[in-house]
């Protein structure tokens, strides 16, 4: 009876050993399911990382870009701002060169030709030539 009772245990860890393997074939799967995953977190992170540190790099340069648009802007707009001085300023320019046509000052009593003063139609072509 005794042998009966060896082989009954031996029966029983042979079959708790195959249990026990078909757990640790079963662990060991999961394991390796968990190490794809981790691996596949870590590409995934890296290329997290990898975008971020473009989207800083294209963050700078879009900030630089604009800071260079702002100075342009800044330019042209003080450009357009003296434009317009020069622009007042011929207007005033010309009001007063306008005015000074209408009204004749004191200063120009010019002595006008005598009556009898008449130009002849040479000279009057010899000037309009010179103009």
């Amino acid at each position: 009876m005794r042998q009966f009772t060896n082989h009954q245990q031996i029966s029983r860890f042979t079959h708790e050993a195959a249990d026990n393997r078909q757990a640790l074939d079963q662990i060991q799967g999961e394991l390796q399911a968990l190490i794809a995953d981790s691996k596949e977190l870590v590409w995934q992170r890296d290329l997290y990382k990898l975008n971020c540190a473009r989207l800083e790099e294209d963050d700078m340069g879009a900030k630089q870009r604009l800071l260079g648009v702002q100075e342009t802007v800044r330019a042209l707009t003080d450009e357009n701002e003296r434009l317009w001085r020069l622009v007042l300023d011929a207007t005033d320019s010309l009001e007063q060169f306008r005015e000074a046509i209408r009204t004749p000052s004191p200063d120009d009593d010019l002595p006008s030709p005598p009556p009898s003063f008449k130009a002849s139609p040479q000279s009057r072509n010899t000037s309009l030539e010179r103009r």
